[in-house]
């Protein structure tokens, strides 16, 4: 994706599906869309070449087998496109001119004077001269595998610089060589290949992710793995040195991209580092600071570095706050929480649970970050705008050392319009908390409000209540504490839900559900089945309860009617359940990767309607629906690498058609060029002179209550006590010079003159004679002018087919009556 180089106010994007699209991104309409034919993995442009788009295409499924040939292995080809028919349906390209075939392309880019495209593969770097293509590539090989491409900004400088995956910053002097650079055999193959040379910079201790040059060129940024902007200052002579680089550390998360932001209206140029979480930082160019940060729902940016196996068993918190109809999950670091806004889907803010440090692994060694393995919200209260207590549980694997784990009591805070920790209790169970949950409004008394139940691995279940004690000052705090401990057999607790009305509460252990009495701890039932060899969950459906569902081992699903101690559904291959309305819904997996979710109403004995997702869901299930109609679903489930899918008419918003940028307004926006050229309009004249008139009656007001001999006695004041000159000078001519009357100064409008340089004439590189069109000259108007009379006078098709002109003829004609 880029701007055009011939229209900044169009937007060009490339896609795997072949095609390039170029946008009006101010009207929101599709201008014209080119077709190559073949997935296109890189795209760059230049000013030198006026509609014109330098890509790289893949074929799909060309990668060979070690027993296959060599020449089917995957490669990537490279065109130049020639754009101009502007048209929104889909068509094939003015002109396609093939420059190449190399190894898979990973980076583009082409020259600031046009001249060299410079394509990278692996560890190879492949320079093509645009003026001259019939030469080809010219190879140089690297170290390692080549990460980033930047080109320096001068177009008098013919350089560029690449990043590798060993940390190291090479900058390329070959094209100032004009491609006359020594060679040297190669130890790998035998052969002769090009040596370039280069300046090699390196800090990074990982792979360098991003390139990107000041507009002046005397600055370098890059960025990689360890989250550090880094700044080498390219002109002091000392390149390579400590004192030629700068550094901006703890941006959040590893660069993944960077860009320059001209400063405007007297703002300081900015920095823009896209980070791996989604978010971009602006950090400004003179103080080296972070100033704003935009970001939409953040991903994890740790999840590159570990293997998917380890993905699997990643805890992947999730849960709702209801009463503020926000969605929590993990940001872009395992130790944050993110709160995401269900209705507008838009970041709200971030949360640190546990204080760490974003450093990166040493060496390939990938370090265990402490991370959040479980959060759950307190139910809604009455006029409460938020939940009033959020619980955490947070830890780190020591590996051979101490385990980490702590259970954390947040408390909301308006002042603060956030949660502020309350209460922390390291070790709750001594091998984990597998599930904990929060119970519903039990009571007015704000000391009996809530309760809080936990399942650990120890095979203890445990409830925590409020507590308070005296402080100096006749201060009172308010803290949570155990309540009370047990187990039930010997079995390992599972899950823990509470009824609707809080009056029990169902732990899922081993091959029971057992239900017990919040306040006495007596267990009122035990349930079990065949049909279930271990439980893993369970939950309570129903308008008021009444339904107990239990999903154990082999993806088996059990309901149970409580009233009647009977059981009113069973269900296989379902992998995760959530209550809804009346019944509960029920996740399923088929063979295409897809999941279908289905709504049983247990007092029916039947299953209501059927939802099918075409992606393959997690065992998570958030019920955010604010009604329980079938039709009003708002389901929140992830994916595999994190994404949030919303499934449901009340979670997706209707289609909103594009609205047109023309129609954003700033306010006192300064002039732009074309004001400066052809002059504003009638009503921006009239609100700048009714705006100068009255600065001019104030000014005349205030400055003819001012008597001259108070202006002359500033000059009797010591020098180091006066205000500035510049404050000092209007006041000061006005007493010596006679004014102008202020309605003979006003509406004058002063006339600018166009000077118009002739600009230097252009040779035409040699691809660009391709495009020549030959046209009729002036001279030979009269001679074509003639002979069409005479085709024109024939009546007789075989007097028109005998005297038919040549074809260069037919050219020079069609060139005649395109000039007349």
């Amino acid at each position: 994706m880029m701007l055009s180089t011939s229209n900044p106010l169009q937007l060009i994007t490339c896609s795997l599906d072949g095609t390039i699209k170029t946008w009006d991104y101010l009207d929101s309409e599709l201008h014209d869309n080119v077709h190559v034919g073949h997935a296109i993995v890189g795209m760059t442009a230049s000013t030198n070449w006026k509609n014109r788009i330098f890509v790289a295409v893949c074929k799909r499924g060309t990668h060979a087998g070690p027993s296959e040939d060599k020449s089917k292995e995957a490669s990537s080809t490279m065109y130049s496109v020639q754009l101009g028919r502007s048209s929104p349906r889909i068509h094939k390209a003015v002109k396609l001119v093939r420059l190449g075939k190399t190894r898979p392309v990973t980076h583009i880019g082409v020259s600031p004077d046009g001249r060299w495209l410079v394509a990278t593969s692996q560890a190879k770097v492949h320079v093509l001269d645009l003026n001259d293509t019939g030469d080809g590539f010219t190879k140089y090989a690297t170290e390692t595998r080549i990460t980033a491409l930047a080109f320096h900004p001068d177009k008098n400088v013919s350089r560029f610089a690449t990043g590798e995956a060993n940390g190291k910053i090479k900058i390329w002097h070959c094209l100032e060589q004009d491609m006359a650079a020594s060679t040297a055999p190669s130890n790998t193959d035998q052969q002769w290949q090009p040596m370039a040379l280069t300046t090699t910079l390196h800090w990074h201790a990982h792979a360098v992710a991003a390139l990107q040059y000041t507009p002046d060129g005397s600055q370098l940024l890059s960025g990689g793995e360890e989250g550090v902007l880094v700044l080498w200052k390219l002109n002091n002579g000392n390149a390579a040195g400590n004192d030629a680089r700068e550094f901006v550390p703890r941006l959040g998360a590893p660069i993944v991209a960077l860009g320059i932001a001209s400063g405007y209206e007297s703002t300081e140029q900015e920095y823009v580092a896209r980070l791996a979480d989604g978010s971009a930082v602006f950090v400004a160019s003179l103080s080296l600071k972070p100033t704003r940060t935009f970001s939409t729902i953040k991903c994890d940016a740790t999840q590159v570095l570990h293997g998917a196996e380890s993905q699997k068993h990643k805890a992947k918190p999730v849960a709702l706050d209801r009463a503020a109809g926000h969605l929590v999950l993990l940001s872009g670091h395992p130790s944050t929480l993110q709160f995401i806004d269900v209705a507008t889907r838009c970041h709200v803010r971030d949360m640190e649970i546990v204080p760490s440090n974003r450093v990166s692994r040493p060496d390939e060694q990938v370090l265990t970050p402490p991370s959040v393995q479980l959060v759950a919200f307190s139910g809604p209260t009455r006029h409460a705008m938020h939940a009033e207590w959020m619980a955490t549980v947070d830890g780190r694997d020591g590996g051979v050392y101490t385990t980490e784990l702590s259970l954390k009591f947040w408390q909301w805070d308006a002042r603060t319009n956030g949660y502020i920790l309350n209460t922390r209790i390291d070790h709750p169970h001594d091998k984990g908390v597998t599930s904990m949950a929060f119970s519903p409004y039990l009571s007015d008394n704000h000391l009996e409000s809530f309760m809080l139940v936990t399942a650990g691995g120890d095979g203890q279940v445990k409830t925590w209540r409020m507590g308070t004690r005296t402080l100096k000052g006749s201060r009172t705090e308010l803290f949570w504490v155990c309540r009370s401990s047990f187990a039930y057999r010997d079995t390992v607790p599972s899950h823990v839900a509470w009824a609707p009305d809080g009056s029990l509460f169902a732990v899922a252990q081993g091959m029971f559900v057992t239900l017990w009495d919040p306040q006495t701890l007596v267990m009122q039932a035990r349930l079990a089945t065949p049909e279930l060899k271990h439980v893993h969950s369970c939950d309570f459906v129903g308008r008021k309860g009444r339904y107990l569902v239990a999903l154990g081992g082999a993806s088996r699903l059990v309901a149970w009617d409580l009233v009647s101690q009977s059981i009113v559904w069973v269900a296989t291959d379902v992998h995760a359940m959530t209550g809804y309305g009346d019944g509960f819904l029920t996740l399923c997996w088929d063979e295409n990767n897809s999941s279908a979710l289905q709504y049983i109403r247990p007092s029916e004995h039947k299953v209501e309607c059927t939802w099918t997702v075409p992606v393959k869901l997690q065992q998570t299930l958030i019920n955010a629906s604010t009604s329980t109609q079938p039709d009003a679903l708002c389901l929140l489930s992830l994916r595999r690498n994190g994404a949030l899918v919303g499934i449901g008419k009340a979670a997706s918003r209707p289609p909103s058609q594009a609205s047109s940028l023309h129609s954003v307004a700033m306010a006192d926006a300064r002039a732009t060029l074309f004001d400066e050229l052809f002059g504003v309009g009638e009503a921006e004249k009239e609100r700048v002179a009714q705006a100068l008139e009255a600065d001019a009656s104030r000014l005349h007001k205030v400055m003819g209550d001012v008597p001259l001999t108070a202006v002359m006695d500033l000059f009797a004041t010591p020098p180091h006590l006066l205000p500035p000159m510049s404050s000092m000078l209007d006041a000061y001519t006005d007493t010596i010079l006679p004014k102008r009357p202020v309605s003979s100064t006003l509406g004058t409008d002063e006339k600018m003159t166009d000077i118009s340089t002739p600009l230097e004439e252009q040779v035409a590189p040699r691809l660009d004679a391709l495009d020549h069109v030959a046209q009729a000259r002036d001279a030979d108007l009269s001679h074509l002018t003639a002979v069409f009379d005479k085709l024109m006078s024939e009546s007789g098709d075989s007097a028109l087919a005998s005297d038919r002109p040549s074809s260069r003829g037919s050219k020079s004609k069609r060139g005649a009556s395109r000039s007349s």
